[in-house]
C-alpha cells in the first residue's frame, strides 16, 4: 500500500447545544478531515479541530501544515509506518492537531490493511479445512465401498 495522495476537506456541522468553556463558545463544529489515499484504492480518514486559543492552530494553519508535510510522506509504503510517523513529527514543529489528524488517517489505513490480511488468512484457512473435509469424505467413501465387497 503506497501512499499516492493526501488531501483535506472541512467538515461543518451545527451543534444542537453550544459547547461553552471559560475560553470560548462553540455553536458549530468546524473540523479538518485529512484523507490519505493509497495505490490499491485504500483510503484512511483522520480529523482534527482547530482551536487557536489552545493549540494556536487555525483551519488555515492546519491545511498549510498538511500541505507542507505531504512531500515527506507521499510515495512511502504504509509498511514503513514508523518512518512515516517520524517524518510527520520531525519535518515541522508544533502543529499538533494537524499532525494528529494525519496520524489518525494513517492508523485508519493500517487497521484496514490488518483487517484485510486477517480476512485473507481466514479465507485461506477455511479453504484448507474444506479440502481436508472433502479428502476425509472421499477416504470414508472408499473405505465404505471396500467394506461392501
Amino acid at each position: 500500500m503506497k501512499i499516492i495522495n493526501i488531501r483535506t476537506q472541512t467538515l461543518k456541522a451545527p451543534l444542537k447545544n453550544p459547547f461553552i468553556t471559560s475560553l470560548r463558545r462553540v455553536d458549530a463544529l468546524e473540523d479538518l478531515v485529512v484523507i490519505v489515499e493509497c495505490d490499491d484504492g485504500s483510503v484512511g480518514y483522520g480529523e482534527g479541530a482547530p482551536t487557536p486559543v489552545i493549540t494556536g492552530e487555525t483551519m488555515g494553519s492546519m491545511i498549510a501544515a498538511i500541505e507542507y508535510i505531504k512531500p515527506f510522506i507521499i510515495g512511502f509504503e504504509i509498511e514503513n509506518f514508523n518512518l512515516i510517523l517520524n517524518n510527520i513529527h520531525t519535518k515541522i514543529l508544533k502543529n499538533t492537531t494537524a499532525k494528529s489528524a494525519l496520524e489518525i488517517a494513517l492508523y485508519d489505513l493500517k487497521a484496514k490493511a490488518a483487517k484485510q490480511e486477517k480476512k485473507e488468512a481466514t479465507e485461506k484457512y477455511q479453504k484448507k479445512q474444506e479440502k481436508k473435509k472433502q479428502k476425509q469424505i472421499a477416504k470414508d467413501a472408499k473405505k465404505a465401498e471396500k467394506g461392501k465387497k
